[in-house]
């Protein structure tokens, strides 16, 4: 899907009937969504939509939108809706179980991430290097989010993210082992 099809989508008020995969929970599902707004973060597009399957508004990254299809049933999209409220330092909803991960970057990591982040949230380093500091429940997104960067990203603290971040790497490595002759 094409974030300029789910512009249209909006446009129009047609609800969409997807197929999602969720990425925390790594599980592919089929939802009719309401789109009400298509939002850039971080380099990212997400649609805004009300959920018929969790029956609240909430956001899909586009790029995990497996399926994609228009239905003919329109809507009215709400008179309180604010996409402003989504235009945030952080794209996610605060949870009691959020933590503070910070990640450090240099070469071109570096580069991306100044260009890409709120200013507020960079700390600069030694040698070129930036800390950016990331609001999360999900460690797993973060170090994930990270290892996209290569060597160019090392998760600076908590220990608790540095630990689990060795762990995750070194089940890769596990991995790699046991399947390459």
């Amino acid at each position: 899907p094409t974030v300029a099809s789910r512009k249209a989508a909006v446009d129009q008020q047609h609800e969409v009937e997807i197929v999602y995969h969720t990425q925390r929970r790594r599980a592919t599902s089929e939802r009719t969504v309401r789109p009400y707004a298509v939002l850039e973060h971080l380099g990212s597009f997400y649609l805004v939509g009300r959920d018929s399957l969790r029956a609240r508004e909430l956001s899909f990254r586009i790029d995990r939108i497996r399926e994609v299809r228009t239905t003919e049933e329109t809507f009215e999209k709400p008179k309180n809706f604010n996409a402003q409220r989504y235009r945030r330092a952080e794209f996610y909803r605060p949870s009691p179980k959020d933590m503070t991960v910070k990640v450090k970057f240099a070469g071109s990591g570096a580069r991306y991430v100044r260009e890409m982040s709120p200013p507020a949230e960079l700390t600069e380093k030694p040698k070129g290097a930036v800390e950016r500091a990331l609001r999360t429940d999900s460690l797993r997104w973060v170090i994930d989010w990270s290892l996209q960067h290569g060597d160019e990203a090392e998760i600076a603290g908590p220990k608790e993210a540095r630990t689990e971040a060795k762990t995750v790497i070194d089940d890769w490595l596990a991995f790699y082992k046991k399947h390459t002759k």
